[in-house]
């Protein structure tokens, strides 16, 4: 919108600077007039120089700001796509023999993949969505131990997909820490 302005003022100026340059042979009054008028004129285009330069340097991004904008929601990103494969029909093939065909654990087990989503905002909420511990129930243990599965699955075979027909901005990024996060989800143990 500033831009806008910017370009309509420049117009304006340049109408108003023929205006002044045909009317230069009326009366010395007017020439009066024009003449006061111009040194405001020179202090906009002051301003309005300022302000272009100002708002160029906002513009530019160092190459430290754009690798932390890159890597800052990388592990939050690919937990909710993890979390998304493993609800989805998709993983069911890969980690059915850990149900022994019980639809009923199956629904449950969307659940709590479906409950990581909202769960997982960095490796560390990702490792404890697949780590078992001592206190947790036995579903809760095997429902870990089919969530590490398709974590690994998707990372495998799914994620390259997942990267290029997304909207992600820094693809390049998501595929360089695809390997890094790979290992801690194969290495995931207590």
């Amino acid at each position: 919108m500033r831009f806008l302005k910017f370009k309509i003022l420049r117009t304006q100026r340049k109408i108003e600077l023929s205006d002044t340059e045909s009317c230069s042979s009326e009366s010395s009054e007017e020439s009066a007039y024009s003449s006061a008028s111009s040194p405001i004129h020179n202090l906009s285009k002051k301003h309005t120089k300022i302000n272009i330069k100002k708002l160029q340097k906002k513009k530019k991004k160092t190459k430290h700001s754009i690798n932390r904008l890159a890597n800052k929601n990388i592990a939050k990103n690919y937990g909710r796509a993890i979390a998304n494969f493993a609800a989805s029909s998709l993983a069911m093939p890969y980690i059915e023999d850990m149900f022994q065909s019980d639809e009923v654990l199956k629904a449950s087990f969307r659940e709590y993949a479906l409950s990581m989503r909202d769960f997982i905002q960095n490796l560390e909420t990702l490792r404890d969505a697949m780590v078992a511990h001592s206190y947790d129930s036995e579903m809760l243990i095997t429902f870990k131990a089919a969530f590490q599965k398709a974590a690994e699955v998707f990372m495998k075979y799914f994620s390259v997909n997942w990267i290029f027909s997304g909207k992600l901005l820094y693809k390049h990024e998501y595929l360089k820490q695809r390997g890094k996060i790979l290992r801690r989800v194969m290495s995931a143990k207590a």
